[in-house]
């Protein structure tokens, strides 16, 4: 072997190195190009989940599927404010750590509604009201309107007969009413005195929504 001859230089190296430098070539203009794609995907999906309560939307195609979904991060500024806020029922809502209390998942729904002001003043009731043409109807839905977006979408559409739209924003306002109605409850178990606004701004004051996309892309099998 000469001197200055690179070590493995065999035939075979020699390729690999080749592909190797090439693949590193074409990286960066891929994932500048998954980037520019995951953005317009990000952008769809950011636009048909607005004013929605769906958390994922998807897009099929014979080489696979793209899927959009957003979430919530629900960060507490002040729980010593929430403390002095909730009183006695604080307890059943955060988890107690050694040094900080962690709210738990039902918590932190409730709180980003109340802080984002997706909540409506209202009852279940007016709800089914609007949409149950008989008694059997009525009954069955007050049994089954919850608050959640899906759950409540589905029963609108096959006890009520409702279209996908119609369901779709009356679910909506359902999660509202049932976040403001819970949020009530909770103030009035705590023992709190003051005003839903003043509780309300509270809130506002103590906790932080950031919201996040993710894109999902799976290969078709």
């Amino acid at each position: 072997m000469m001197e200055n001859e690179p070590l493995f230089s065999t035939e075979e190296t020699v390729l690999r190195v080749g592909r190797l430098v090439a693949l590193k070539a074409q990286e960066s203009k891929i994932k500048a190009e998954i980037g520019d794609l995951q953005g317009y995907f990000e952008r769809l999906g950011i636009d048909a989940l607005e004013n929605t309560k769906e958390k994922t939307v998807a897009w099929w195609s014979a080489a696979g599927r793209v899927e959009v979904g957003t979430s919530e991060k629900v960060d507490i500024l002040s729980e010593t404010a929430l403390k002095t806020l909730l009183q006695g029922v604080f307890g059943d809502l955060f988890k107690e750590q050694p040094v900080t209390y962690q709210p738990t998942a039902a918590c932190k729904q409730l709180l980003a509604a109340i802080a984002a002001g997706n909540y409506l003043e209202g009852s279940l009731d007016d709800i089914v009201a609007r949409v149950a043409d008989d008694d059997k109807t009525n009954k069955t839905l007050r049994k089954k309107l919850c608050g959640n977006f899906k759950r409540d979408k589905k029963a609108l559409i096959d006890v009520a007969g409702l279209s996908k739209t119609d369901a779709e924003e009356y679910a909506y306002m359902a999660a509202e009413i049932v976040a403001y109605t819970r949020f009530r409850q909770l103030l009035q178990a705590a023992g709190y005195t003051g005003t839903f606004e003043a509780a309300r701004d509270i809130v506002k004051a103590a906790v932080v929504v950031e919201e996040g996309t993710k894109v999902t892309v799976e290969a078709s099998k």
